[in-house]
Parts: C-alpha cells; structure tokens; sequence
C-alpha cells in the first residue's frame, strides 16, 4: 500500500471534492481517482461513492479514515524518529523558498553562505509557503525562508520562527481604477471591486481570506493567478484589484502599478523557520544567524 495514497484518501476526505484535493496535492484530478481506485481495489471496497453531481464517503471509508490517520501519523513519527541517525555534519543544507525570493534581493545572501561555509552543498526548493511549511515539517527540507502565515491549527512539530523583515498587506490596481489616487483603503471598499488573486497555496491568499471570512465579506474573485507578474499584468490593464506585501508589491510594480495601504494595518513578514529539534544544529543555526545578520544591512 503507497503511503501517498493515503495522503491522498485523507485529503479527499477533507476536501470533499476532488478537484480541490487535486489542486492542493499538484497533481491532476484524473491521477488522484486513479491513486483512490488502486486503493479501493487493494482493499476490496468502495470507500468514497463519487459522480459527477454528488461526493459521499462510503461506511467503510468511514471505518478506513480512522486507520489511514493512525497509519500516516505513525509514518510520519517514525520519520521524526530517524534525525538522530542522519550524517548531520554531511555538508548539505536543503533550504526551502518562496518564489519571490530573487524579486526580494534575498538569493545572494542565501548563495553567499554556501560560498562562506566551505564545502557546503547548497539545495533550493521553491515552493509557496503554506507547503514549504508542510515541508519542514516533514523533513523534506532543513530551513525554510517564507512568509508568515497566522495557522490556526498546530504544527505537528514544533516550529521556530526568526523575523527577517517585517512587512504590511497592500492593494495593487491599475492607473485607471478609482483606488490609484488613494492614500489608503479599507478590506470593506477591497470587497466591493473584482478581485484578481494568487495561488490558494500563497500566503497572501490564506492572510487575506482569512480577514474577509472574519469580516464576512464576499470576495469577487474573477481570476487566480498561479504567478505573481501575471497577477500584475491583469492588475496593470485595470482588470481588477489584487493584494500583495508591501516590499513584494514594490519589486514586481510596473510603472503602471498603484500601490495602496490597506488600513488597519495587516502584518505580512518575512521570517526563517526551522524546526524546533534541529534549530541547535551547527548548520542550520549558522545559516539563521546569517540571515538575521544580512538582512539587517538591506533598506526595507
């Protein structure tokens, strides 16, 4: 049985639609049926009854729940469990991105470690922050460099946060929409505009949602972009609004670009994380003390 499978199963579960499961696992939904039949069959049961109208979880997929989180929490300890027979002074460091990384100036500081530590192999993985998180919890990766986001859930394992710099929320709109001319504006006047937004994986999309789900307002979303420049693009032809960081908002505008603060105050910052039973590590505690040390040089 294929560990992955059962991520998949949970996240169906979850999701109680299959293209949204498929959306948040990057993969195609036609994949994430076949993943779900192939474990059906192993089984020999049906556990989720699916058409093109209607989603139920089967009894027996009710039954099954309960061990696929038993058995990918027991997976997932065991995994915790094998650090201590890791090389941890084998020179290598996988640091996990955010894609605007470059946009933010951050990349050569990131490089200038690996050319200060001799012999260090350095391996970037780039990805939005909700998953790079996911990532250091897993060990997938040893230190990441992304975007604060306010989870309401625990982490599985404990995380350590260091701020890098901090940041507030902005409105972009093109030169032409009623919002250019402003110094300020609120989420409620945000609500009544189309609203151009990212990925549901980036931080700004989760802060964001967040605020207009307590607020109760109704986001008119007529497009995602997966893609910040694209975002942009739409945003500059007067398209609609979007919402990005303000230090993102300034490396990505085009002269066409407004950038407008939104009141109050929304916090989007930038921190490194590991976790909490590596951060002590000779590497990754280097390379956090690195950072905070270079990142104070820049000009926010």
């Amino acid at each position: 049985m294929d560990i992955r499978a059962l991520y998949s199963f949970l996240k169906v579960i979850e999701k109680k639609n299959f293209s949204e499961a498929s959306e948040e696992l990057n993969m195609t939904q036609p994949t994430l049926s076949q993943q779900i039949s192939k474990l059906e069959d192993e089984l020999g049961v049906r556990l989720i009854n699916r058409t093109t109208r209607s989603f139920a979880i089967t009894d027996a997929g009710r039954e099954f729940e309960k061990y696929a989180r038993s058995i990918t929490a027991l997976f997932e300890e065991a995994t915790d469990s094998l650090i201590q027979y890791r090389n941890v002074s084998t020179r290598q460091l996988r640091i996990g991105v955010v894609p605007t990384l470059g946009r933010i100036h951050l990349t050569k500081y990131v490089l200038s470690f690996g050319q200060k530590e001799m012999g260090l192999e350095i391996e970037l993985v780039e990805d939005f922050s909700e998953n790079l998180y996911k990532a250091l919890e897993r060990n997938k990766v040893d230190v990441i460099i992304a975007n604060r986001i306010p989870f309401k859930e625990k982490h599985h394992v404990s995380i350590e946060q260091y701020s890098l710099f901090q940041g507030r929320m902005v409105a972009v709109c093109g030169p032409e929409h009623r919002f250019s001319g402003e110094k300020t504006v609120t989420l409620e006047e945000c609500a009544e505009e189309p609203i151009i937004r990212l990925s549901s994986h980036s931080s700004v999309f989760i802060i964001i949602d967040r605020l207009f789900k307590k607020l109760r307002l109704r986001q008119k979303v007529i497009c995602s972009c997966e893609t910040t420049s694209n975002m942009i693009s739409l945003v500059d032809a007067n398209y609609g609004i979007s919402f990005l960081s303000d230090r993102i908002a300034k490396n990505y505008a085009t002269d066409k670009t407004c950038i407008v603060k939104i009141t109050p105050k929304i916090h989007a910052d930038m921190v490194v994380c590991a976790r909490n039973d590596r951060k002590d590590e000779d590497i990754i505690s280097k390379f956090i003390t690195h950072m905070q040390a270079v990142v104070k040089t820049e000009d926010p």
